[in-house]
């Protein structure tokens, strides 16, 4: 009999996941897994259960938002061999989700998809040796996720993220920043930049449009300041309608050297990151074997189907 680990946050978005324990254990135990759970108390608890009890188990289902996926792929990295990963999204945003073709799907489907479902090899990212499996980001707006009380979160929703995000427009801060990608050098004053793997950001699929999941190239979006406020509001709309603007800049790239005139503060998966003036992004290709409705399709599908 195989052997399968559930690590579940019972406080991710409206404090869902502990709904669907019963109905997954007893989907697993007809697939012919002896099935393990263990409970998140405080931040972090995912990395140390992956790493502990990884090794002994053929498949670990992550149960909650964003934020608990991330600190299971941390874990998940350090192991050698590696069980498969499944997820059945439970948090407020669920951008990891929503990309892959998963934010439609109803709990009995998530449920078999965790159970039975068909593996893709995927591409994970690290930001000095820090692992992140969907976006690395600073700048405006990109602290909301962890800023945002969790409270709020459970209550609003995504309405939350709205009201916090208001606070950013009062203090645009301008970036100073030198760059090295796979194309050459780049350098100049930026709002926003996004270092991507995933066709859903912050909620919106049109950011950073169509994504391929293991093609071991993540997408950079960069946003340059503006002299005026109205270019800067325009660039905005343009970004969430997913059109061009002169103020948007979009690249592909393996690695990403990055040189800043202060200190950025990093959101990784929706969560705080390092702050610092330099960091070194670099792609993980197909690091991670994750149960998604991708299976062996093209990753750009589930994008253009919908």
């Amino acid at each position: 009999m195989k052997k399968a680990l559930i690590i579940f946050n019972p406080v991710a978005g409206v404090e869902e996941s502990g709904l669907f324990l019963p109905s997954l254990i007893d989907q697993l135990t007809d697939s012919n897994y002896l099935s393990f759970v263990l409970a998140t108390q405080k931040e972090g608890d995912e990395e140390v259960f992956v790493k502990k009890f990884g090794q002994e188990v053929d498949l670990i289902i992550c149960l909650g938002g964003d934020g608990t996926l991330s600190r299971v792929v941390s874990g998940l990295l350090s192991l050698n061999p590696k069980p498969e990963l499944a997820y059945i999204p439970s948090g407020s945003t669920n951008d990891f989700a929503n990309g892959v073709g998963m934010g439609d799907l109803h709990r009995e489907e998530l449920i078999n998809l965790a159970c039975q479902g068909k593996t893709s090899l995927f591409d994970v990212g690290s930001l000095n040796d820090r692992p992140f499996i969907y976006v690395a980001a600073f700048g405006l707006f990109t602290s909301v996720a962890y800023r945002t009380p969790q409270d709020q979160k459970n209550l609003l929703g995504r309405l939350a993220y709205f009201f916090e995000g208001v606070k950013d427009l009062t203090q645009i801060k301008t970036h100073s920043i030198k760059l090295r990608y796979d194309g050459g050098d780049l350098e100049g004053d930026f709002i926003l930049g996004l270092v991507s793997n995933s066709n859903s950001v912050a909620g919106f699929t049109s950011i950073t449009g169509p994504t391929d999941y293991y093609d071991g190239l993540f997408e950079v979006l960069l946003v340059k300041a503006a002299a005026k406020p109205l270019d800067l509001a325009g660039a905005l709309h343009d970004l969430i309608a997913g059109r061009d603007n002169a103020l948007i800049l979009r690249l592909q790239t393996t690695r990403l050297d990055l040189i800043s005139g202060d200190d950025l503060a990093w959101t990784l998966d929706g969560e705080e990151g390092d702050k610092g003036k330099e960091a070194k992004i670099r792609v993980l290709p197909k690091a991670l074997s994750i149960r998604t409705p991708l299976g062996n399709k093209p990753a750009k599908a589930i994008f253009h189907d919908k």
